[in-house]
Parts: C-alpha cells; structure tokens; sequence
C-alpha cells in the first residue's frame, strides 16, 4: 500500500464529513476506526 492512497482516502473522508459538519475535527484514532470498517 502506498501513502498516498492513504492519505488520499482520509482527505476525502475528512473532507466529506466537513461538508456535513464544518465544525467536526476528526483524529487519528477516528480516522483510524473509519479506515477499518
């Protein structure tokens, strides 16, 4: 796997739960747990 399937994995993710919720800031235990399911 590559980092940068990674890293682009979460930014659509973060970006996708900012536009349901702007104020959400997610961590990497959050981002983590997204990941796996």
């Amino acid at each position: 796997m590559e980092d940068n399937d990674e890293n682009r994995s979460v930014t659509y993710l973060d970006d996708l739960l900012r536009k349901m919720n702007p104020n959400a800031i997610l961590d990497k235990d959050v981002h983590e747990a997204l990941m796996e399911v």
